[in-house]
């Protein structure tokens, strides 16, 4: 495969590295969305967003084979094919390569930037017209507690993207779980007394220690019960016509 191949194709590097299925993956949605649209036009986007190497490189082989190129051939000659049917198109559309002009070349070089950039940028997905975006724009504004009152939805997308940039990623999370951890305390366990004899066995000692909470636990909630039932019988049998004579309540029994 020869730099003016790629050239001709409008591709935005001279040179691929055929060792590197991500390049070979990257060369070939390319070409496949901007020239050949031999797929449905989802399908260069499906192929770079498949995070199971297995799939992609499969689906890659089966490529390779509705253009001709033989099972077990190298990479170099199964993008070669590839690339030859798309110079063929291009001819076929421009009406020869003498209509393929340096600057008809350099305006055809862009266009697969920009379609390449946006295949690789999910938010250029987006149809910003659409009275849903605006919806969803001011809905994630609000989640986020940022102001949702701007009458331009992609300035609120805008908002919402360096705001969660800023105060949502993976480090400032991190930073934010270690500050909590450290001001939390913590039952330290070995420290709780069990009521009981120590025993020579770890496992044991650790499993009493264990038994002896999941009891306190479950002590506190009878006694929240009890204390419920009792309520509920006073309220049930309390004659309120009555004045209660505090003189005859006692304390602490």
């Amino acid at each position: 495969m020869s730099r003016r191949k790629l050239r001709a194709v409008e591709y935005d590097r001279d040179y691929v590295n055929f060792d590197d299925d991500n390049e070979i993956r990257r060369l070939i949605t390319t070409v496949e969305e901007v020239h050949l649209k031999h797929r449905d036009e989802n399908w260069p986007s499906q192929m770079l967003d498949e995070p199971d190497t297995a799939k992609w490189t499969a689906e890659l082989e089966k490529y390779f084979g509705e253009f001709g190129a033989p099972s077990g051939c190298s990479r170099a000659a199964a993008v070669d094919y590839v690339l030859n049917a798309a110079i063929n198109k291009i001819y076929e559309q421009k009406g020869g390569d003498t209509e393929l002009s340096s600057a008809r070349l350099k305006a055809q070089a862009e266009k697969v930037l920009e379609a390449h950039r946006d295949s690789q940028n999910p938010l250029n997905r987006l149809d910003y017209s659409s009275p849903k975006f605006a919806e969803n724009a001011r809905a994630l504004c609000s989640i986020l507690g940022i102001s949702a009152h701007h009458s331009d939805p992609k300035i609120l997308m805008k908002a919402a993207c360096l705001y969660i940039s800023e105060n949502l990623g993976d480090d400032v999370i991190a930073e934010e779980t270690e500050e909590v951890l450290k001001e939390k305390k913590l039952l330290n366990i070995k420290d709780f007394p069990i009521g009981m004899e120590v025993t020579k066995n770890g496992a044991a000692h650790f499993s009493a220690r264990i038994l002896r909470l999941i009891s306190l636990k479950q002590l506190r909630e009878v006694s929240g019960m009890i204390n419920e039932t009792l309520v509920e019988i006073q309220n049930l049998t309390m004659d309120m016509s009555k004045k209660p004579d505090m003189k005859q309540v006692q304390y602490g029994r």
